[in-house]
């Protein structure tokens, strides 16, 4: 797999994430669950449009190399300690939680 910056001509900013989970974005009320798009939410860290510690959701993944991940405007997200009750949650529904590939993305 190439990396989360191919493909972007200047080097990125890579922002640190911590507290976060993988959420799905639902554009509208009957669109059915698996199709929803998936993106990040937590608290940002060296983001120049947000204080550290903001709590923001990113737009839609488009990759995830280990704990680096590529969102669809162009940012790059260093994943940090997630969310406990995210990891709680996946505990709960039995998927095992890898904390070196944490987020999987799904192939269209």
């Amino acid at each position: 797999m190439k990396s989360v910056a191919d493909g972007h001509e200047d080097v990125p900013m890579i922002y640190r994430l911590e507290v976060w989970s993988v959420v799905a974005a639902v554009s509208h009320a009957y669109m059915a669950p698996e199709l929803a798009k998936l993106s990040l939410h937590g608290r940002v860290f060296g983001h120049p449009r947000h204080d550290d510690g903001t709590e923001v959701t990113t737009s839609y993944i488009e990759k995830a190399e280990g704990t680096m991940v590529l969102t669809h405007s162009g940012s790059i997200y260093q994943l940090g300690v997630p969310s406990a009750a995210y990891v709680h949650y996946l505990d709960a529904i039995g998927y095992v939680f890898n904390p070196a590939a944490p987020v999987k993305v799904r192939q269209s």
